[in-house]
């Protein structure tokens, strides 16, 4: 019985996996980076200093980030992180930082696109609402 399980779950995997497993990169980099900027806001809100999520990319192509605080004497120190982005995600956004206030409002309207070999996502930050949104939007 167990036998006959363990070569169900083989071939299951050996033909559905690549679908399945595929996806999840792309989901799991918009999750992390809408946590990431969840966390800058909620933090700002808690302590009343400034936070932001920092973008690190060259060539157009973000390859990480951390979430960064502004201490009162104007100093920063990365608070979390730094994340890392798989090489076959892509992520692109409008902008290289995020900064939230001690209400949670945004500095500046942000959007982002995270893309990988089966799924994509965005990540918007509303500008009026200082709302958080990620969802899948068609390949």
């Amino acid at each position: 019985m167990v036998s006959l399980l363990g070569i169900f779950s083989a071939t299951a995997l050996m033909r559905f996996g690549r679908d399945i497993f595929g996806d999840t990169g792309a989901r799991s980099a918009a999750r992390v980076l809408s946590l990431s900027m969840l966390h800058a806001q909620r933090a700002a809100i808690r302590t009343g200093n400034l936070h932001a999520v920092r973008l690190v990319s060259s060539d157009g192509k973000v390859s990480g980030w951390t979430v960064v605080e502004e201490l009162p004497d104007t100093t920063q120190r990365i608070v979390d992180g730094p994340f890392t982005v798989a090489e076959n995600i892509t992520v692109k956004a409008d902008g290289n930082e995020m900064w939230f206030d001690f209400e949670g409002n945004g500095n500046t309207s942000f959007s982002a696109s995270i893309v990988g070999p089966n799924r994509a996502y965005s990540l918007t930050v509303e500008p009026l609402t200082q709302m958080i949104r990620t969802q899948e939007i068609s390949k």
